[in-house]
């Protein structure tokens, strides 16, 4: 075995003590990569982006900019909670430049590709360190790590990630050509987002407050986006764990909250069976629909191009049908 590995060149080094190092978290998952990667390898500038958010943020900021790579780990339709990274994936962390992550509860094995020196911090990215508030999950002893839901939280998350992508650049002796891109792409996108801050803010606005309560039969990772914009909510399920049924007492009670209020729709979100919030609408006789906190989307929606703006878009869209019509 020793004299096996002497002949071994640095990269099949790398790659062996990797797996061996991360055997506890690669155990069961496969062994073919399970992101998706926008350009081709061998770029200048190589990041891996856990979940889409992240990845979606980088994206936005290096819009036109062929020198970098992203690739996203967590393929679109695969249920966040329980992602394990394969050994393929251990290896582009390890190789990469920077590494982008959520934070909390979102991708908690991210910490022990860190802890295990995989990564370290001068090459990672957590979208919660940027926010300046978080969250703690109603029974729970943990913050929800869904701050994207806020477009402010995103404009901070962006801001942030400028500075970051800015000294990577810097440190790749890239050039000004790519620093000056990326805060002009920066400046577009935080454009946007106050846009869409705006837009949502307004919206609110025009529904009258016994409307903005929010009733999820499902889970519930809109804790930020509520209190941005005044909404209250009801859920069967107070965070976003993997759990299997609820408990009655919190259907009726998201029962009892829409007949009080005379509330017409219960909401689910994105990747869901649906099958809570369908059994709620048919005792309640109200309508079901969508909220989408971005978290994931579908294949056909990443294939279709969508982004965090357009899916909060629809959100906007969907949140319109309560306000009172005149």
């Amino acid at each position: 075995m020793i004299g096996q590995i002497n002949k071994m060149n640095h990269a099949a080094i790398k790659k062996l003590v990797i797996f061996l190092v991360l055997c506890p978290v690669l155990l069961f998952s496969c062994v073919f990569s399970g992101g998706c990667t926008t350009r081709a390898d061998g770029k200048d500038v190589n990041i891996v982006a856990t979940v889409f958010p992240a990845y979606d943020i980088i994206r936005e900021l290096t819009a036109g900019i062929p020198e970098f790579s992203i690739r996203l780990l967590l393929r679109p339709g695969t249920e966040s909670h329980t992602y394990d990274p394969s050994v393929n994936d251990a290896v582009a962390i390890s190789e990469c430049d920077l590494l982008v992550y959520a934070g909390g509860d979102a991708d908690t094995w991210v910490g022990k590709f860190l802890s295990s020196g995989v990564s370290d911090q001068g090459r990672s990215f957590e979208l919660m360190s940027a926010v300046n508030e978080k969250l703690m999950i109603e029974g729970e002893d943990e913050e929800d790590p869904h701050v994207w839901t806020d477009p402010q939280n995103v404009i901070l998350i962006a801001s942030a990630l400028r500075e970051k992508l800015l000294s990577v650049v810097g440190g790749k002796g890239l050039g000004n050509a790519v620093s000056d891109k990326i805060i002009a792409n920066s400046d577009r996108f935080i454009g946007e987002l106050e846009a869409l801050d705006n837009e949502f803010a307004s919206l609110s606005a025009r529904i009258s407050a016994e409307k903005r309560l929010l009733a999820f039969g499902d889970r519930f990772p809109f804790r930020y986006f509520c209190k941005r914009y005044g909404f209250s909510a009801c859920a069967v399920f107070p965070g976003c764990a993997e759990e299997s049924e609820p408990a009655a007492s919190d259907v009726k009670k998201v029962i009892d909250a829409i007949r009080e209020n005379e509330l017409d729709t219960v909401f689910y979100v994105e990747l869901s069976s649906h099958r809570i919030a369908d059994a709620i609408a048919a005792e309640t006789g109200c309508k079901t629909a969508c909220l989408h906190s971005c978290h994931n989307l579908s294949k056909e929606d990443f294939d279709a191009g969508e982004t965090y703006l357009s899916l909060m878009r629809r959100n906007l869209e969907t949140l319109s049908r309560l306000a009172v019509k005149d």
